[in-house]
């Protein structure tokens, strides 16, 4: 039944003979439902009428055939009307208009749900439309049919338009549930979009029960599950590990699905090791565990592996070791045995560690030259002892030493090198102080004392470089904060840099990846602490503390050289790395400078040094001598240690004759050893080729050897 509204809009005034209009400069507006029907009448007239509706009070278009004295008009759509008069040849006089608001129902829109549960759910919706009308009420309603209405249950939520959310509680678990919104206005209630969800059933109940039978190596787990939570089991098992109450994370086993008592036969344990396991049973709750329990299982002997070995001289050779596996049981010796006979065996010739260890290496002394010995690395615990598979080797004839250079004319000869070819960085960009060559991206990073920034670059060799256009490698510039004169960078595996600042006197470390866009000293980005390298008793000149770092990956060790200047020498230091920890060891400074011969005779300072771990020797760069030497750096116990191999002149811009490049600040090596990396001090930067030398073991760097894990 259409609702009529009766509105009087006119009222015509007489005077004299003249047809007048008492017009009104606006009109009266009204809301009225949608599909309302409304009258409008005249209190008197002379003369002819029409009836006029617009939409927006300029453009007026005259009713068909609504000539009379009433109008009965239905709102649908927003609408102004008034009535224009004539009489005789009169101009039309018109009244007043009125106005009509037609007022629909709401638009509400239901959002999905979240945050299902057992017995709740969060619901949310949006009124987006009151309809002209004002909202009384919003809310959901709820329930197991489709579609629900506020004749099942529902939740009011105000009166507002806009967004609104709330919680639905006391819900029975693991049922499908629909639920749409809801919002009132004069015209009606209207409803949002219907969406269905379904609560969450419970978590199991599940037992852990006995380990039996329990060997060496294996274990038969025992388990129950007493109620599935309201929904199908989906998965079950054991989980088990080292430490209490073990999860899916670590090592499980899994049964399938099912409610009855399981159990599992798990393998490649270790001996005399004392393991925490526990049940587990997956519905569509979630997993539940049963108690943490344990067992232990028996000891068994050491696995060892006998590694490569390297020749020093004509009778000494070191051989490497380690152990895999300590047999479930702490080690309590670690060592090398060996024979001129097969298999042999702690009863024959043997060299112990100073104490146990996985990994490890001895120099064996006292061989004889041209003779063939068996070698086998062997590992103790209590109850056994292990040996490793037996290495055959020939020493090597009377007054054999290794001592092959890799700086060759070849090197100068064949060098190519560019000026700034990567973008200036800061107010002072000129100043590249040190190079390294990150092997695991085969890119370079090249340090910047002035800029005191990282430019990231692809390495000469790799896909993103090109001699044609040797800018194009360019990655990135990091900038490095709190750090006074960042003068060398050293790479040290699974993107950790070691970063020198010469004037603090202090080594920090940091880890570099594609996302770094800068470094802050003092920030987190540092995971370990800067270190202080000198104490106040080593006397350096004070603007010419540390000029370049270099890591022995063999044996743990941080070389530092400093350059001093004319009429002094460069000096270089060594610290020990303490591998477990992670860390320097300050007090095992020591000067080795005396060691490496030439640096203190003939050099007046030193510029940048680099480690190479597939040679074993020590490279060094002067830019105000115009040389780089390259030295013997096995373990400083080991003959040979410090020995000059080869000194060559830096090379220039294309080859040995080219353009003069700068004071050269950085030397680095590629992890194959088949090229050279230079860079200069007023940013330039060059490679030249190595000769591909392989007498010794380090062809691939094993990542145990790095110093961050």
């Amino acid at each position: 039944m259409k609702l009529r509204i009766i509105h009087i809009i006119l009222i015509i005034t007489w005077f004299s003979s003249t047809l007048t209009a008492q017009l009104e400069k606006t009109g009266p507006s009204y809301k009225v439902i949608k599909g309302s029907e409304v009258e409008l009448n005249v209190e008197s007239f002379r003369g002819t009428l029409q009836w006029q509706m617009s939409s927006d009070k300029i453009t007026w278009y005259s009713l068909d055939n609504q000539l009379n004295s009433s109008l009965i008009y239905t709102v649908d759509y927003p609408v102004y009307i008034r009535l224009g008069v004539k009489e005789n040849n009169c101009d039309w006089l018109y009244s007043g208009w009125v106005n009509y608001i037609p007022i629909s129902q709401p638009i509400v829109l239901t959002n999905e749900v979240v945050n299902i549960g057992q017995d709740s759910v969060q619901y949310s919706g949006e009124v987006i439309s009151n309809g002209n009308g004002t909202v009384s009420r919003r809310g959901v309603c709820y329930g197991p049919t489709n579609p629900p209405s506020i004749e099942d249950s529902f939740l009011e939520n105000g009166s507002d338009e806009g967004f609104f959310w709330g919680i639905i509680r006391a819900l029975n678990p693991y049922t499908t549930y629909f639920l749409r919104t809801f919002a009132e206005n004069e015209a009606g209630i209207a409803y949002g979009n219907t969406v269905s969800f379904k609560t969450l059933a419970g978590l199991p109940v599940i037992i852990t029960g006995i380990a039996d039978p329990v060997t060496q190596t294996t274990a038969v787990l025992q388990g129950a599950i007493t109620s599935n939570g309201g929904a199908e089991i989906e998965a079950r098992g054991f989980c088990w590990g080292l430490q209490p109450y073990p999860n899916l994370s670590g090592e499980y086993s899994d049964e399938g699905a099912g409610s009855d008592d399981f159990s599992s036969a798990i393998s490649e344990l270790t001996p005399a090791t004392t393991y925490h396991y526990r049940a587990f049973a997956m519905n569509e709750a979630g997993i539940a565990f049963g108690l943490d329990k344990e067992f232990t299982t028996p000891a068994e002997k050491p696995s060892v592996s006998t590694g490569s070995f390297s020749q020093r001289t004509d009778v000494i050779i070191r051989i490497y070791g380690s152990v895999s596996y300590n047999g479930g049981a702490e080690l309590t010796e670690t060592g090398i045995c060996w024979s001129d006979q097969p298999n042999p065996d702690i009863s024959s010739d043997y060299l112990a560690t100073g104490s146990p260890a996985s990994e490890f290496n001895l120099l064996i002394q006292g061989l004889e030259p041209s003779s063939t010995y068996y070698f086998r690395a062997y590992a103790k615990n209590e109850y056994a002892t292990g040996y490793g598979d037996q290495l055959e080797l020939t020493t090597k004839a009377s007054g054999y030493y290794t001592t092959e250079s890799t700086l060759t004319e070849n090197t100068r000869n064949n060098f190519k090198g560019w000026s700034g070819i990567y973008p200036d960085y800061g107010s002072s960009g000129n100043g590249f102080s040190g190079i390294t060559y990150n092997w695991d991206e085969d890119q370079i990073y090249i340090v910047g004392n002035n800029a005191r920034a990282i430019w990231v670059a692809h390495a000469p060799g790799s896909a993103g470089w090109s001699d044609s256009s040797p800018g194009s490698s360019y990655i990135k510039t990091i900038p490095l904060n709190g750090y006074a004169d960042p003068e060398g960078i050293c790479y040290l595996g699974n993107g950790w840099v070691m970063i020198a600042d010469e004037s603090l006197r202090e080594v920090s470390f940091t880890k570099i990846s594609a996302q770094t866009t800068s470094i802050t000293k003092s920030s987190a980005s540092v995971t370990i602490d800067p270190t202080k390298l000198f104490n106040t008793s080593v006397s350096l000149n004070p603007y010419r503390r540390l000029e370049g770092i270099a890591y022995d990956f063999h044996n743990k060790i941080l070389y530092g050289l400093c350059e001093i200047g004319t009429s002094d020498h460069p000096r270089l230091f060594a610290w020990d790395w303490d591998f477990e920890n992670q860390k320097i060891d300050p007090n095992s400074q020591r000067e080795v400078t005396d060691f490496f011969s030439g640096l203190k005779d003939t050099w007046d300072e030193g510029s940048d040094l680099h480690y190479s771990a597939l040679l074993k020797r020590l490279y060094v760069v002067s830019g105000e001598d115009d040389v780089m030497a390259e030295y013997n750096c096995p373990h400083p116990d080991e003959a040979g240690y410090g020995q000059l191999i080869s000194t060559r002149q830096l090379p220039r811009s294309n080859g040995s004759s080219g353009n003069y490049l700068g004071d050269c600040e950085g030397i680095c090596i590629s992890r194959d050893g088949t090229q050279i990396f230079l860079c200069f001090e007023n940013e330039s930067f060059g490679y030249g080729p190595l000769p591909f030398v392989r007498f010794l073991e380090n062809d691939n760097l094993p990542t145990s050897l790095y110093p961050f894990q």
